[in-house]
């Protein structure tokens, strides 16, 4: 079995690949690192050299599918799949199929005009957070907290985009580390002063919460609805209650390890080799 840990100029020098290789190297089992970006697709071609790959990619673009979609036709077996990596990307479509399946998700909709958007927030009320529908490490996230005094913002954007409900998170949101039917661990991202998005990126810092089962079975039953094999499902507290957020289906894991000294990589094996063809 030869495995391809599947790259791109954003993912390629990624803490996560070096862990994932090293272990690799450490069963004796032979991979590649395959930076999709670094040669022009073909549609003639039909070997890939590798028997199964682990898609490490930056987002859901158009080229990072189709080039997962060439490897799944030429009958490499992808983990996620490409599909499960699309639907996963898509933040309109996978809050559709969470919702869909019972689970709580934030009051969500899709605009594609100026106008559509004024509806979107009117209906839902200021505060309201406005995504792309594509998108990673909280670019073009944004907050509007005044319909009135904020109105322009709505004429600069690059639609389609998401509006939805801001849920107040004073102690920040919860990345769940789900592989297959077990949740790992659960961190709090909690974000710097000044500033409301968790992302690491934004500069929000992780702390060890409590995974409960309650918390395990949703995040479980999320990374399961969306078709992963091994997910970072995100969560906020609303009460008593758990709102999944996203489901993030190339999930980074560095600052799970450092948080909590879990490292997924061994687990992400198991299932490389349970996987594969």
């Amino acid at each position: 079995m030869k495995v391809g840990i599947i790259v791109d100029n954003i993912t390629q020098h990624k803490w996560e690949n070096g862990q994932i290789a090293n272990e690799l190297k450490k069963r004796e089992i032979e991979h590649e690192i395959i930076n999709i970006y670094t040669a022009p697709l073909n549609i003639e071609k039909k070997d890939w050299g590798v028997d199964v790959a682990l898609a490490r990619t930056a987002s859901a673009t158009h080229f990072r599918i189709e080039a997962l979609k060439s490897l799944e036709i030429s009958g490499v077996k992808v983990i996620n799949s490409s599909e499960c990596i699309q639907n996963g990307g898509d933040k309109y479509t996978s809050l559709v199929m969470m919702q869909s399946e019972g689970l709580l998700t934030p009051k969500t909709f899709m605009v594609s005009s100026f106008e559509s958007a004024v509806k979107a927030t009117s209906e839902l009320g200021t505060p309201v957070v406005f995504k792309p529908v594509f998108g990673t490490y909280g670019k073009g996230i944004f907050r509007m907290i005044s319909l009135e005094k904020e109105l322009h913002m709505l004429d600069e954007l690059q639609y389609p985009y998401i509006v939805q409900e801001y849920i107040p998170h004073r102690y920040g949101d919860i990345r769940v580390f789900v592989v297959e039917d077990e949740a790992l661990g659960a961190i709090r991202r909690v974000a710097p002063k000044d500033e409301w998005r968790t992302n690491v990126s934004a500069g929000a810092k992780s702390k060890p919460v409590k995974l409960t089962s309650k918390l395990g079975r949703i995040a479980v039953k999320a990374a399961k609805v969306m078709g992963t094999k091994y997910a970072g499902v995100d969560v906020i507290r609303r009460g008593r209650d758990y709102v999944v957020l996203e489901v993030n289906t190339q999930p980074d894991f560095r600052g799970f390890y450092s948080t909590l000294g879990i490292n997924p990589t061994s687990k992400i094996i198991d299932l490389i080799i349970k996987n594969r063809k």
